[in-house]
């Protein structure tokens, strides 16, 4: 999405807690949220590690389809070719002989609901 941010209309800032990949990337929301759910003795523990695996052009063509980006081309599909080089180049570095590997961030999460 930076990468592609140069070349995108100015728009407001997306709501984090809105669905999507990114909605649970605070773990005070997801404690509250199980908290309120009934759930005790919570755990949410960070795991980080490299995720991907595919070649270069269907990481690529991933970004058009999944996020926020995937959304904007979805509304402007005449973004995509200004925007497709520019989301080439920023996720290039990542390409290893296994495929593309990018970093991620999960929690691993644990409660108990009596």
């Amino acid at each position: 999405m930076e990468a592609a941010r140069p070349f995108l209309p100015a728009s407001a800032p997306s709501d984090p807690n809105a669905p999507g990949p990114f909605a649970f990337a605070d773990a005070d929301r997801v404690q509250s949220i199980l908290m309120q759910a009934g759930f005790t003795r919570i755990s949410i523990q960070p795991f980080d590690m490299a995720i991907g695996g595919s070649p270069l052009d269907q990481t690529v063509a991933l970004t058009f389809r999944v996020g926020p980006l995937a959304s904007i081309l979805r509304e402007q599909p005449d973004l995509k070719p200004v925007v497709e080089e520019a989301v080439r180049s920023a996720i290039s570095p990542y390409q290893t002989p296994d495929g593309v590997l990018m970093p991620a961030a999960v929690w691993i999460v644990s409660a108990t609901k009596n």
